[in-house]
């Protein structure tokens, strides 16, 4: 599978805007932004695992998962795949996140998406390593 490996950050773009925008305080969006964490994908069969230092995603593709993030809220997560490009949808109370995984060679684009009305997308873009 195209995904499974690790990748380094190489650059972020519009990802602090991105936060802010979506409601995150600015201190810790700049945190965010400023960690140059590595991520880790595993693909096995319909078996999905992404990991960093944040919490572990285990995903099963296009079924519907629970999870909690690092602030305590418990979401729910939904994979599917198409092609070089891997979908995951979050659903909160107040809105949805997309974050679009997309392998072109050895680089890696995270695209991350909100539902709520003006929120601009933003961008980490990884190398496999």
């Amino acid at each position: 599978m195209a995904f499974s490996g690790k990748y380094q950050l190489i650059k972020n773009e519009g990802i602090l805007e991105h936060l802010v925008a979506n409601g995150m305080p600015v201190e810790q969006a700049q945190k965010v932004e400023d960690d140059n964490q590595d991520l880790e994908i595993s693909v096995n069969g319909d078996d999905i695992k992404i990991s960093s230092r944040g919490p572990l995603q285990n995903l099963k593709l296009n079924q519907e998962t629970t999870a909690t993030g690092p602030d305590g809220k418990v979401f729910k997560s939904t994979a599917s795949l198409n092609g070089d490009v891997l979908t995951v949808v979050s659903s909160f109370s107040s809105h949805e996140w997309t974050r679009i995984y997309s392998v072109s060679g050895s680089e890696l684009t995270v695209t991350s998406r909100s539902s709520k009305s003006g929120v601009p997308d933003g961008k980490r873009i990884y190398k496999r390593i």
